[in-house]
């Protein structure tokens, strides 16, 4: 279902609670002058794409209360005000087949990047977690899926607790009152 190059005007735009009768919904190269909104789709993870590649956004974006099958495309998009995260996860089976795209990283790099704006510090870790595996899926050195499969393994095992106690210790100490 493709709605590429659509002007959207000045009204709020909502897609709740939604069920795209498709399995890849595109909304690239958009304007919207209101807020849009795709919560609570229903049956997101039908969805193999979700792209909102180089749309422009005058107002707010909220895509919270979702978990994708796939990872939605918001690069290269002008967002002017508050995006909405809260909630949007990637699913654990992501990707179905085991095959990383050559562009998940940098989507999930973006998808990230709006996680650390809206200081939500867990889910840009859970997105660069996905980030991590797709990048090194996608390098030349180890190509095939055993290798990954243990790097993940080990991966898994560690970082969550690795980077929140990175996280935790660079935060600044409160001195103590007397």
């Amino acid at each position: 279902m493709s709605f590429n190059k659509s002007i959207f005007g000045e009204g709020d735009v909502s897609f709740k609670n939604v069920k795209f009768y498709a399995d890849e919904v595109s909304f690239e190269y958009c304007e919207f002058k209101g807020h849009v909104l795709f919560q609570s789709l229903t049956d997101q993870k039908t969805l193999s794409k979700f792209s909102l590649r180089h749309s422009s956004f005058d107002k707010s974006l909220d895509i919270s209360d979702n978990t994708f099958n796939c990872i939605p495309d918001l690069t290269n998009t002008k967002l002017t005000n508050q995006v909405s995260l809260d909630r949007m996860e990637i699913s654990d089976n992501y990707p179905p087949k085991g095959d990383f795209d050559k562009s998940d990283g940098e989507r999930l790099c973006r998808l990230k990047e709006l996680a650390e704006a809206n200081k939500n510090h867990q889910q840009a870790l859970d997105f660069h977690v996905i980030e991590m595996r797709a990048k090194r899926y996608n390098t030349k050195l180890i190509k095939g899926k055993t290798p990954h499969m243990w790097l993940d393994i080990l991966f898994d095992s560690g970082s969550r607790y690795f980077c929140e106690s990175l996280f935790w210790a660079s935060q600044p100490k409160q001195a103590a009152k007397t």
